[in-house]
């Protein structure tokens, strides 16, 4: 009996801590965080359809969407049309159609996730998706209803459009559960073009071998930017030149200080570089194999080179007149004006579509140092310069490791499991061996035993024969004698 209350009380608890799960955090502004103070969070249950990022910590802005079920096309985000850098996360009511529905409309509208407020506080174990949903590339959790509609209330109570989006518009983070492997693995490298030290193109250069050929590894450069606070507050409206474009959305630091490079330089090689992976990988990764020497550094009079005409002459060698094309018109159409604005593209001004998502993931995934690679959306903390430890690291996280995991020695499953497997085999048999060894030695020792206990019984079988024997002489002797 106690031991079956014992199991009870185990059950009770690992029950508890699957209930507990994953959590959202309210992190500003503090009026509603405070809410959820008590609670620790906000619980919520994943659905299985959408890319989820899993083990990632989702960053983004809450808005309400317009009608709030998401049923209907969705006109507009109530505070998602704000200037704000987060990505947008959809609040949507549950009910009038399938959560699908919902979350394929608030992707429409330009949410990067959907968040369904269920229709009591009781939250379903699963979510999964009753027809097929490939077009869904947001993930999407579900919460409480007491919870939800303390959100959505706040809200509502905003004045729309808000005067001051960055104190009201309510931010939250999201911990992706973590899943330890998958099918593939998606790495995100990021770095600036300029890479002053050479971490991040050697890194480049050394992992290539490994990852350009590879479908298990689903390898993708971003690039670091970062904005003008005092441009902000102008809402980018004030054209600069040297480090930004874009009216200071996006800028960069001087790689040469006195030199003739500036931030502005470097940001136009990211988008070139940003444009070759877009137009074919492998220009990519040709072309950062020669950029650094060729272009980056000084040359032997201690001058750096063009920029700009040396890059295009390092496209040109790794690829065709067709695809320097596709590249250079990439740079030209990522440039986009506001509404209503007319007039010439002006790069000093106008905001700049591949950049703008970039700084999007990098707020979301928190990236304020680089160069840093993220493995299934982690980052890996070593060193990169020790490719076999991050190929260690990246092998371990795919169900079904490549054969260049096994070539270079480290994380290869199958063979770690063949080895594991011998070595039981190893253990069994030494254990057979001890076993035959005893049995072997109990029988002989029980042999002879036995065999000492026949000799005994034949020597006094023996003895006793010579005695009668003696005894019937003696006999015969005495009888003689009477005679």
């Amino acid at each position: 009996m106690k031991h079956s209350s014992f199991y009870c009380l185990v059950l009770g608890v690992l029950c508890s801590l699957a209930i507990a799960g994953p959590k959202v955090n309210v992190i500003s502004p503090h009026q509603l965080a405070s809410e959820f103070e008590k609670s620790s969070g906000i619980p919520f249950t994943l659905a299985t359809y959408g890319k989820v990022p899993y083990g990632a910590h989702f960053i983004g802005g809450l808005a309400i969407a317009d009608p709030v079920e998401g049923c209907d096309f969705i006109d507009h985000f109530n505070a998602g049309e704000l200037q704000f850098d987060h990505n947008i996360i959809a609040v949507l009511r549950s009910g009038g159609c399938q959560n699908t529905v919902k979350t394929r409309n608030a992707q429409n509208a330009g949410a990067k996730m959907a968040i369904v407020v269920h229709d009591s506080d009781n939250l379903p174990s699963v979510v999964g998706a009753a027809s097929v949903t490939e077009s869904i590339t947001i993930p999407t959790i579900i919460i409480p209803k007491t919870h939800g509609e303390k959100i959505i209330k706040f809200i509502e109570k905003l004045p729309f459009p808000p005067l001051n989006p960055e104190d009201i518009v309510p931010i939250i983070s999201v911990n992706f559960p973590y899943d330890a492997t998958s099918e593939t693995v998606a790495l995100d490298f990021w770095y600036s073009a300029s890479d002053v030290d050479n971490t991040a193109y050697q890194f480049i250069n050394d992992i290539a071998p490994y990852l350009m050929e590879e479908k298990a590894f689903k390898f993708t450069p971003h690039f670091v930017t970062w904005d003008c606070l005092i441009c902000k507050r102008l809402n980018y409206e004030v054209p600069l030149t040297g480090d930004c474009i874009s009216g200071g959305r996006y800028c960069a630091p001087d790689p040469d200080e006195e030199g003739p490079l500036t931030g502005t330089d470097i940001l136009s090689e990211d988008l070139r570089q940003a444009c070759m992976w877009k137009t074919n990988p492998l220009i990519w990764w040709s072309y950062t194999a020669l950029y650094p020497n060729n272009c980056l550094r000084a040359d032997e009079s201690g001058s750096d080179k063009n920029s700009e005409e040396c890059s295009n002459n390092q496209l040109n060698f790794v690829t065709d007149q067709i695809n320097s094309g596709k590249v250079i018109q990439c740079v030209k159409d990522s440039f986009f004006k506001k509404a209503n604005s007319n007039g010439p593209i002006d790069q000093s001004i106008d905001d700049n579509s591949i950049l703008s998502e970039e700084r999007k993931l990098q707020l979301q995934y928190d990236i304020t140092e680089f160069p840093v690679l993220l493995i299934n959306h982690k980052p890996y903390s070593e060193s990169l310069t020790d490719i076999r430890s991050v190929l260690k690291e990246i092998c371990l996280n795919v169900k079904n490791p490549p054969l260049i995991c096994r070539d270079v020695g480290v994380g290869y499953k199958t063979s770690r499991g063949l080895n594991i497997v011998l070595t039981l085999l190893v253990i069994l048999l030494v254990a057979a061996m001890i076993i035959l060894f005893c049995y072997r030695k109990l029988t002989k020792k029980g042999l002879g035993i036995e065999l000492s206990t026949e000799a005994n019984n034949m020597v006094s079988r023996y003895m006793a024969m010579k005695d009668n024997v003696s005894l019937n002489k003696e006999e015969d002797d005495d009888n003689d004698l009477a005679k």
